[in-house]
């Protein structure tokens, strides 16, 4: 649509069969599942912003109690603010309407993630707050909220030998109506070292990746029971 602004689309089919074993209660499935995703691009100098938009059906000819369909939007902005300072913001809503008895249910998130840098220290500084909301028809509503810290280091200097990462996390998750519980801390250090090569080697080798951070699971719906007997 031009240099700025850019439109890319996708497609996809897919049908899967199998037989089922009524010896052991096993029911056949013919599911058929159709996706489509369409994402706007628009660049403004150092800032880009993207729109995301999904759906999907899925849907079992033979056990409807699979069937399912799924749309969603994500609107994602990121960019530097010069050398010092980037941004990247995230807002997504998903929603999910299956048969019956699971119903419908959404997923609420927002995160911000800047990364500041100080170059004199050689120190870069992640900070990430997020925030998600799973609310279904069977269970109610989970908020989750996350803080994160990541500190590097790699001085100039030194980083053909050794670079440093600090990493802290609190993150707690709460049912709706209950009290919420207190945050779980995670504080992970690392340290990487290298010797036993050359000068002109170590200065030739790339820094090690970065600590993985974990990824948390999407929380399953909590299922509520009342015996009225």
């Amino acid at each position: 649509l031009g240099e700025r602004v850019q439109l890319a689309f996708t497609s996809s089919l897919a049908r899967s069969r199998s037989d089922g074993d009524p010896d052991h209660l096993i029911n056949g499935t013919d599911r058929s599942l159709l996706a489509l995703q369409a994402t706007f691009s628009e660049t403004f100098g150092g800032f880009m912003l993207s729109q995301t938009l999904l759906w999907q059906d899925l849907g079992d000819d033979l056990s409807p109690a699979f069937d399912q369909t799924v749309s969603g939007l994500t609107l994602t902005a990121m960019g530097s603010l010069g050398e010092a300072l980037s941004l990247t913001a995230l807002l997504s809503g998903t929603r999910t309407d299956s048969a019956p008895p699971v119903g419908r249910s959404d997923l609420w998130l927002a995160s911000l993630q800047p990364v500041v840098r100080w170059t004199r220290a050689q120190l870069t500084f992640t900070p990430l707050l997020s925030f998600t909301r799973f609310d279904a028809e069977l269970g109610g509503a989970i908020d989750t909220e996350q803080y994160q810290l990541i500190v590097d280091w790699a001085p100039s200097w030194w980083r053909s030998f050794a670079s440093l990462q600090l990493t802290a996390d609190w993150s707690r998750s709460a049912i709706e109506g209950d009290a919420k519980p207190a945050f779980h801390r995670r504080v992970v250090a690392g340290l990487a070292l290298r010797w036993g090569v050359s000068r002109a080697q170590l200065r030739a080798t790339p820094l090690p990746p970065a600590l993985p951070t974990p990824v948390r699971a999407p929380l399953a719906p909590v299922t509520r029971s009342t015996d009225r007997s």
